[in-house]
This record gives C-alpha cells, structure tokens and sequence, in this order.
C-alpha cells in the first residue's frame, strides 16, 4: 500500500512538473528487462570484480534513434548478435554482467 501511495504522489509530480505532457513507457517482465536497436559493436572481454575474480563478458553496442547504448552479457554470446541487425535483448540484471535469457533477431 506504501507503494501505491508513493507511486501516485510520482506520477502527481511528474504531471504538474510536465504541464500535462507526459509519456511514461515501462516493460514489466518480473526482474528481467529488454534492451533493442541495431547492433553496432560486439566485443568480448574479461572483467574483474574487486576480489580479482575475472568474468568473460560480451559488450554490446545497440544503437535506437541515433542514441548508442551498451550492455553487457555473462559469458561469450557473440553468436547472439549479429553484426547491423536489429536485436532485442531480455535479460536479468547483474552486478557485474547480466544474465541473457533471450534474443530475438528482427529481419
């Protein structure tokens, strides 16, 4: 109930801050997300944690209406994103990389 109570008095704000132009778009998918646009850049790499612990990471470089952004995956998902194809990620989120749970290649 504290949420809702929280959430109203946002949205209250966000109405009379934006002189009743407002677009909220949202994707609900339990704890995962999705990320689309082209794919740009697709590297590989290894990150460390502050324990000197390393990861094989894939960095992803999507581009959506002119705006670049990167997101980076656990493991080697190179084969998951093709090079000037537009993709659409859903992922679970983590510290140090995110956990894909699937693409899907649009033609």
């Amino acid at each position: 109930m504290r949420t809702l109570g929280l959430a109203s008095l946002i949205c209250l704000a966000v109405l009379l801050a934006g002189c009743g132009d407002v677009f909220i778009r949202a994707n609900w998918n339990g704890n995962n997300q999705t990320a689309s646009g082209f794919v740009s850049i697709v590297q590989l790499m290894f990150v460390t944690d502050g324990n000197n612990v390393y990861t094989q990471v894939t960095i992803v470089t999507v581009q959506d209406n002119l705006v670049a952004s990167n997101f980076s995956f656990c493991g080697d998902q190179r084969s998951q994103f093709p090079p000037d194809r537009f993709a659409q990620a859903t992922f679970t989120p983590g510290t140090t990389c995110s956990t894909l749970v699937s693409v899907a290649i649009k033609a």
